[in-house]
């Protein structure tokens, strides 16, 4: 068995940021929050909640989903990230 990566089986954006900055309205397409990645103390991190891309204008983290966010966050690989969401989609090479 093979495995690939199917980023249609990830949880929406909007979704998994929710739990993370609850106190924020997640509906908007852009949120900008307390930085997780350095001791922020006024909001620096813009989150996109339709695509899950992010940047912190206070330390320069950035990523282009919540797969870049989730390995930043909890000091993941992306194997171990993709791992997590349930994300790989098994198939048999022909």
């Amino acid at each position: 068995m093979k495995r690939r990566f199917n980023k249609s089986r990830l949880i929406t954006p909007r979704n998994y940021y929710t739990p993370f900055f609850p106190q924020f309205d997640i509906k908007k397409k852009w949120i900008k929050v307390l930085c997780p990645f350095h001791d922020d103390e006024a909001p620096s991190l813009s989150i996109n909640t339709e695509k899950g891309c992010f940047k912190c204008w206070g330390c320069g983290e950035k990523g282009g989903d919540i797969i870049s966010f989730h390995m930043k966050k909890h000091g993941m690989s992306f194997v171990d990230a993709v791992s997590h969401f349930n994300a790989w989609e098994y198939y048999e090479e022909n």
